[in-house]
């Protein structure tokens, strides 16, 4: 199975890749599974998407103004 998992992830785009990322700097950070309720999970995944939206909104600006896209 955990192959089938490494296999797929070369498919996933940066931007997923990025979002992983963040959510488990936010796990990491609450200290635990077990240590929020799941209201505030929800908020915490509702703002490192927001976060992400704002980063990558920025970084297409970026690429439209120097003609990448």
């Amino acid at each position: 199975m955990a192959r089938a998992l490494d296999s797929y992830s070369c498919f996933m785009s940066d931007n997923y890749r990025f979002y992983q990322q963040k959510m488990a700097e936010a796990r990491s950070r609450r200290g635990g599974a077990g240590s929020a309720t799941l209201s505030e999970q929800l908020q915490e995944i509702l703002d490192t998407v927001r976060w992400c939206e704002r980063i990558w909104a920025i970084e297409e600006r970026i690429d439209r103004e120097s003609g990448r896209r």
